[in-house]
């Protein structure tokens, strides 16, 4: 028969392996927690996206606009974006995206700004127009296209830079409109619409219609 002297060493043998497997099973498990976490940023998670929305505030306004012209621009923007350590770009971290939307802007002009200035001895309408102007400037939201999706598991794009990329494009989009003489044609047009809308009781081929811009 075994002494108490083995029989206690056979109990602290047991006692140590059964601590070596559990600090050895710990370990196991824990490098493959990080191997799961390391796969799921290159591979992706899988991604549950909720969206709610809320109004604010409501405010309704009176408006006496005349709109004449319409332009439709598309715009497309790209956006890269990288991490940087000492001015050195560090690799993983660059987010790479081009996409377009559209805009829809009008221009035309205040009405409560047009005088007509009618002259039945010389028969003749003298409208005083202010200057054209932009009236609206409207994202179409359906029109977003991507062309490039690139993004950084350690680099996202955030909302507020989002915003600001989308604010550019609507000034770039406005700016284009007047470069291509969205104005002058707002002007060109306005005549005839105004022409139109005071014919009924002047008839143009009764009276001259002249137009002064401010």
């Amino acid at each position: 028969m075994e002494d108490n002297k083995q029989i206690e060493t056979k109990k602290e043998s047991k006692v140590k392996s059964f601590f070596k497997k559990l600090i050895f099973n710990k370990y196991v498990f824990s490098v493959l927690i990080v191997i799961i976490l390391v796969l799921g940023l290159f591979i992706g998670f899988g991604d549950k996206f909720i969206t709610r929305s809320d109004p604010t505030n409501l405010v309704l306004k009176d408006i006496g606009e005349l709109a004449t012209q319409c332009a439709y621009v598309t715009e497309v923007n790209e956006v890269k974006d990288t991490r940087t350590l000492w001015n050195v770009d560090i690799p993983l971290t660059t987010s790479h995206l081009i996409y377009s939307y559209d805009f829809e802007i009008k221009a035309g002009f205040n009405v409560d700004e047009i005088k007509p200035v009618v002259n039945e001895e010389k028969k003749t309408v003298t409208i005083k127009m202010p200057k054209a102007e932009i009236l609206s400037n409207e994202i179409k939201l359906e029109t977003f296209k991507v062309y490039l999706e690139d993004e950084s598991k350690f680099n996202n794009i955030k909302l507020n830079e989002n915003n600001e990329a989308i604010i550019a494009m609507q000034k770039e989009a406005q700016e284009h409109a007047i470069r291509n003489g969205i104005l002058t044609e707002a002007e060109e047009n306005g005549k005839k619409v105004i022409t139109s809308l005071f014919s009924n009781t002047f008839d143009p081929e009764e009276y001259e219609y002249k137009f002064k811009f401010n």
